[in-house]
């Protein structure tokens, strides 16, 4: 897993507002998603690439003043640490 992460957030402000979110599927297992939320934060700079892991993928974040924009390529299965291996949605269903 790789993180770089920079955040400064205003401890006199608890605004959080999801914005406006769009999602849709690229294949079967994979995903994506923007986001424009709203904030407490002053400055947010965020990347993530992780893999073996629920929801594993690239995650990028940029927050300035309150307004940012998250994107999100992602793996849609959860990882099954016992095996080592993806887990099956209608194997976990049943």
């Amino acid at each position: 897993m790789i993180n770089i992460s920079l955040t400064i957030m205003n401890p006199w402000n608890d605004r959080w507002d999801m914005g406006k979110c769009f999602s849709g599927r690229i294949t079967k297992n994979k995903s994506w998603e923007l986001q424009f939320p709203k904030t407490n934060t002053i400055l947010c700079v965020e990347f993530k690439l992780t893999t073996k892991q629920d929801h594993a993928g690239l995650y990028t974040e940029f927050n300035v003043f309150g307004r940012g924009v998250i994107f999100q390529l992602y793996d849609n299965r959860h990882w099954d640490y016992e095996t080592g291996k993806w887990s099956e949605h209608e194997k976990d269903l049943l």
